[in-house]
């Protein structure tokens, strides 16, 4: 390779500085990448990326909260084999992709709406009671008294300590998944007042 020639080479090289793989480049003589370590810093990245986010997600700076929301509340736990099979469950589509819009953070939950228009993120309070809290995922889930009535129908997914995380990535799968729905829909019949 020529000095100052922009090609695939540069680029590959480029990419395993910016991961601190050392890649030498010489006209006398091909350099062997060790591809598997190269992989492991890239994993390694990626992991130092969540690392340094807050540990909770109300409590994160607006720039991250989105993916620290979605880490610390939606990710599978690391001991966690079994994958969830939310599509093999007989549900509608409308069903499966409220649930998806939930767990993945783009639902019509104040906390994501309010991150839209760029809403201080302590005043995206929940529309639907009037404890004045953020209405985020885990005040849907755990805090919201509007919906308790839907808790009280799903307590076998409830107990006491429970996480999010726990929550969320419980066995039953189509248990969650109505639990979430019937929320959704409770507050769409409260907006339009058919409650």
């Amino acid at each position: 390779m020529l000095a100052g020639t922009i090609n695939w080479v540069w680029g590959l090289r480029q990419a395993c500085q910016r991961l601190g793989y050392q890649l030498v480049l010489s006209t006398r003589r091909a350099q062997w990448v060790d591809v598997r370590h190269v992989m492991d810093l890239e994993v390694a990245q990626r992991r130092r990326a969540w690392e340094a986010l807050s540990v909770c997600p109300r409590t994160c700076q607006s720039e991250g909260a989105a993916k620290c929301t979605y880490w610390r509340w939606f990710a599978r736990a690391p001991r966690q084999q079994e994958r969830l099979q939310i599509f093999r469950q007989r549900h509608s589509l409308r069903r499966i992709g409220n649930y998806l819009r939930y767990r993945l953070g783009c639902s019509i939950l104040p906390v994501v709406m309010g991150r839209r228009d760029s809403t201080p993120r302590h005043l995206r309070h929940c529309q639907q009671c009037s404890t004045v809290a953020v209405g985020d995922e885990r005040h849907l889930v755990f805090e919201c008294p509007a919906v308790q009535h839907i808790c009280n129908y799903h307590s076998n997914l409830f107990w006491d300590g429970q996480s999010m995380r726990g929550f969320v990535n419980q066995t039953d799968q189509a248990a969650v998944m109505d639990f979430i729905v019937a929320c959704f829909d409770s507050f769409i019949q409260i907006d339009s007042g058919t409650l």
